[in-house]
């Protein structure tokens, strides 16, 4: 029996899709699981301003993690007025006194490869010396300076227990280890 040449044509279409469907299907079964799996990342921060701090967390390609230290600085947390001009951005105790904060955001991409690709925003505070502020009214209050320093990095990291060390514009020292 023969077909016609549109049957023939349209069946090996057919036969064509489903054998790159299934190949598509095949390679993503070749995929080893592990580039899933969240990974384990610990951040190292090192800063004579800021303070010191270290943790580790698990992230999955495409989360978002934010890493948060409070710290009280070396002579104490600094009072802060609640008239001061930025009393509500700066990082405060129960007291509402000024202390030290880092916050870290990590965002990584782990490639087939097995290499995550990081951008890591960096955003601390710490209180440095005071100064006096003159309201409207004319009255004076003392606040303390916020010393504030903002940074966005990009990387690459392998994620088979490699460390990175970053060194920001401030002097602060970063280190970021991925280990799965």
């Amino acid at each position: 029996m023969k077909y016609p040449i549109t049957k023939v044509v349209k069946v090996s279409c057919m036969l064509a899709i489903f054998a790159l469907m299934g190949t598509g299907r095949l390679a993503l079964a070749q995929m080893p699981k592990s580039l899933d799996a969240p990974i384990h990342y610990t951040v190292k921060v090192v800063s004579k301003l800021y303070g010191n701090a270290q943790e580790t967390r698990q992230i999955a390609s495409g989360e978002v993690d934010d890493f948060t230290w409070k710290t009280v600085p070396p002579a104490g947390a600094v009072p802060i007025d609640r008239q001061c001009p930025h009393w509500e951005n700066v990082p405060r105790d129960s007291e509402h006194a000024m202390l030290r904060q880092t916050k870290i955001r990590l965002a990584p991409i782990v490639g087939q490869d097995g290499v995550a690709t990081i951008q890591l925003g960096f955003r601390a505070h710490a209180p440095q010396g005071t100064y006096i502020y003159k309201k409207k009214s004319g009255q004076k209050l003392r606040c303390p300076k916020d010393q504030v320093h903002h940074q966005i990095v990009r990387f690459t990291l392998p994620t088979n227990g490699a460390s990175k060390t970053i060194k920001l514009t401030d002097g602060t020292i970063l280190t970021v280890t991925a280990t799965r």
